[in-house]
């Protein structure tokens, strides 16, 4: 029992006219509660439970989450808080360019920027430096550390970006150049896969036979009987495949399209 966890103080801290909530352990670490950061971003109902979700599933945030037993004004209540070193990774997860409301938007970049190290100085002795070069050094750090998280802001939206370019592609018209799209899709879900062209390729045949009650083999063979029969050289022949078999049947083309097209948003989106 002399070992276990517990919280030793808790504070609020006043930040851009919210009041957030900062929890320090007895192993020296720091919480910042959920709630009240969901209430200063002014996320809504549904936002915050979306947010309290995406905490306890994610795969790393869920490592940095616990629910504390915290006195309030309306008794000991639970409360679900993140450590302040999994904070910024949370925040950075929330894409302020999607949110309409530009005041909301701005919260969102102020809290990814500042957040943390506003709940972290809660803490913090209150000793001032004693020279002129720990005040430089000092400032020269935060300089540091806010281009870092700029930085780390930029590659989250650059990711953002290129998976949202990703599922565009794999949701465009086929109509025209249909084996052309379905081959650049299936060669981009290989390539997510460890360049394993052949894999993705029989894994998709399967599904359509499994979705469309066919035979794509039995249907290659009779197809490439016709050719022979029409006098169709060896070549040509023995070049026939079963992309050829499903391109000349309307309701095969139309299901293995929206497979490829599921494969390259699971894959590569």
């Amino acid at each position: 029992m002399d070992n276990q966890i517990t919280p030793v103080e808790q504070k609020t801290v006043d930040f851009n006219g919210a009041e957030l909530l900062a929890v320090k352990f007895n192993d020296g670490k720091v919480y910042a509660g959920a709630r009240w950061i969901c209430n200063g971003l002014g996320l809504n109902d549904n936002q915050r439970r979306g947010q309290y979700m995406k905490l306890n599933e994610d795969v790393v945030l869920s490592r940095g989450v616990k629910k504390i037993s915290l006195p309030t004004n309306s008794g000991t209540q639970e409360a679900l808080c993140i450590e302040l070193e999994f904070l910024p990774l949370w925040l950075a997860k929330i894409n302020a360019g999607i949110i309409d409301d530009l005041k909301i938007q701005d919260r969102v970049i102020e809290y990814q920027l500042k957040a943390k190290d506003v709940l972290a100085a809660v803490f913090l002795p209150t000793n001032q430096p004693v020279s002129q070069a720990e005040v430089t050094l000092q400032l020269a750090q935060c300089l540091v550390d806010q281009e870092k998280k700029i930085q780390a802001l930029e590659t989250n939206q650059e990711a953002q970006a290129e998976t949202i370019q990703n599922i565009k592609e794999a949701l465009a018209p086929t109509d025209k150049q249909w084996r052309k799209y379905i081959n650049e899709q299936l060669n981009k879900v290989a390539r997510a896969r460890g360049d394993d062209f052949q894999g993705v390729r029989e894994e998709s045949y399967d599904l359509l036979e499994k979705r469309a009650a066919c035979n794509l083999r039995r249907r290659l063979a009779n197809h490439k009987e016709r050719l022979f029969e029409a006098g169709a050289s060896k070549t040509k022949i023995n070049d026939t495949n079963r992309l050829d078999v499903i391109d000349q049947d309307r309701r095969l083309q139309e299901i293995y399209t929206a497979i490829v097209r599921e494969l390259a948003i699971k894959y590569v989106a």
